[in-house]
């Protein structure tokens, strides 16, 4: 392998280290390791293999022990610790919300009401914010939380009708049927307002 080429191998290899780092010492080990190729292909044969294979092996550990030292400083950063618990609500929202679609979308038509009920249209309306919530977070939990009072308004009343005596029921059944839609709803909206916060 020749100088220059070599020389390029060991430019991408630096792309291992955490950016910071390399920005500080990449031009530093790369003309250490100039020097080193040099010394290796005037010694010719085994010490250029040696010295390559030395240089691999070595970087990894190298890059892996400078990327968990980035991490613990990282770590004490009030800035990085807030990005990392907006990222895992973000993204236990998001599993979360993918959970609750396919029980409703399994259930959709199974109780003794066609598809195209109110309820279960608002029921896929709500399903539609989940998936919009995944883009834009505070647009997709107003849609998502529309839907639950709705739905939870549809329910209540539904109840009232077949039962008149026993408003709580009407209101339990309000709660577990637009109940998953408000809480998503007022998290994904908190989730947005987070991350525009950040943003900022």
């Amino acid at each position: 392998m020749n100088a220059p080429l070599a020389l390029r191998c060991y430019a991408l290899l630096l792309h291992l280290y955490p950016a910071p780092f390399r920005t500080t010492f990449g031009c530093e080990m790369s003309e250490v390791f100039g020097l080193g190729l040099d010394e290796a292909v005037r010694r010719g044969g085994w010490m250029l293999i040696a010295f390559w294979l030395h240089e691999s092996l070595s970087l990894i550990p190298a890059a892996l022990a400078e990327h968990s030292r980035a991490w613990r400083q990282r770590r004490r950063d009030p800035a990085f610790l807030a990005y990392i618990d907006l990222l895992a609500a973000r993204w236990i929202a998001r599993v979360v919300s993918l959970l609750i679609c396919g029980i409703m979308l399994s259930g959709l038509g199974t109780l003794a009401q066609p598809i195209a009920s109110p309820t279960n249209l608002l029921q896929l309306f709500g399903l539609g914010g989940l998936l919009l919530a995944w883009r834009w977070e505070r647009l997709g939990g107003i849609v998502i939380s529309l839907s639950g009072l709705l739905n939870s308004l549809i329910m209540f009343g539904l109840m009232l009708l077949v039962i008149p005596s026993s408003p709580i029921i009407g209101v339990l059944c309000a709660l577990t049927w637009g109940g998953p839609f408000l809480i998503f709803g007022w998290l994904f909206i908190k989730i947005g307002r987070r991350a525009r916060q950040r943003a900022a």
